[in-house]
């Protein structure tokens, strides 16, 4: 289910807001580039959106890692914990994240991330230069990175621009 190749007569595409669907692999590619393993099932493309409502615009926030995002409300992400259109592993981490994400007071809760195959691991994998990450919540989260020399955190896993006004309560091991 987490194959592209599995879907005859579907259209896959990474077009943030288009019309189709996409996979967002473990290694935060999409539609099993290269020889990346499907993270999600499919999920609607048009289901993107820079307001976010739900968990599954936050994981497709990796359609445009440069955007800017503004939580509308709080979101329940405890379905990345029990399948939905997610693997064993969870939600993917947004990686090389360069947008901005306003959690505008809001609180993200039961986010899931367990075994990802990428180094940076949390909600945002690596926060690059410039990127900024704002007034958000998260509240129990549950992390577990497998492997030597993960770099693990609830709101980002390495951090190289600006978090403010972040709180963070849950589990997180690498």
């Amino acid at each position: 289910m987490q194959n592209s190749a599995n879907f005859s007569g579907w259209t896959f595409g990474t077009t943030a807001g288009g019309s189709g669907w996409v996979i967002v692999d473990e290694d935060e590619s999409l539609n099993n580039a290269g020889s990346a393993t499907g993270g999600t099932t499919p999920m609607l493309l048009s289901e993107y959106s820079t307001t976010i409502v739900n968990a599954h615009q936050l994981q497709l926030m990796q359609l445009d890692p440069t955007a800017s995002y503004t939580l509308a409300n709080d979101i329940d992400a405890s379905v990345t914990a029990s399948g939905d259109v997610w693997s064993s592993a969870g939600f993917v981490p947004v990686g090389d994240f360069s947008g901005s994400f306003n959690g505008s007071g809001h609180t993200i809760s039961g986010l899931t991330i367990e075994e990802p195959s990428v180094h940076a691991v949390g909600l945002f994998g690596l926060v690059d230069e410039g990127a900024v990450i704002s007034d958000v919540t998260l509240a129990d989260v549950h992390i577990v990175a497998s492997g030597g020399g993960n770099d693990v955190g609830a709101v980002a896993g390495e951090n190289d621009g600006t978090i403010s006004d972040v709180t963070g309560a849950g589990a997180a091991a690498g």
